[in-house]
């Protein structure tokens, strides 16, 4: 299953903007790197990583005008974005309360949807934590995310290999 899976883009292109996206994150990218355009497994995660990161600076950025635009023109994509932040407040504001900014790193870094770089750096602009502050912890996050994803998608190939 070597045909680009995201048509007329390079392999390495397709990691970086499957990366970017809010669902897809590090858990499309890393699978389909390795998996499906068969990258090296370094290069892979390298890519994913990159790709993950771009985000987090026009989420951060983005969202003070966001928020505004929302306020002016209500309708659906008022009720879609307060119903986003209300529930990204809320998983995050209890544990960055009590365990502080390493909270946020540890819930970037479940590989699980509704999770990841995208709604921790929504939650740290909704908790008022500056994107100097929070960045290494999203980071960091991001870095384990990525381990787990890739021991995942190595241990699940070498478990294929072995029983099948």
């Amino acid at each position: 299953m070597s045909a680009a899976i995201i048509t007329g883009l390079p392999a390495e292109a397709a990691v970086v903007l499957l990366a970017m996206t809010p669902i897809g994150e590090l858990r499309a990218a890393i699978p389909v790197g390795i998996l499906g355009y068969h990258l090296p497994v370094w290069e892979t995660y390298v890519l994913a990583q990159i790709g993950n990161a771009v985000p987090i600076f026009l989420i951060y950025a983005a969202c003070d005008w966001w928020v505004r635009l929302m306020e002016r023109h209500r309708g659906v994509l008022h009720r879609i974005t307060h119903a986003v932040l209300r529930h990204t407040h809320e998983k995050l504001h209890g544990g960055v309360n009590r365990w502080g900014l390493i909270a946020l790193a540890v819930f970037v870094a479940i590989p699980l949807p509704g999770a990841g770089a995208w709604t921790g750096t929504l939650g740290a602009y909704l908790l008022h934590v500056p994107l100097k502050k929070a960045l290494p912890y999203i980071l960091l996050g991001n870095l384990v995310a990525g381990a787990i994803m890739t021991l995942a998608t190595t241990g699940g190939i070498a478990f294929f290999k072995v029983f099948l």
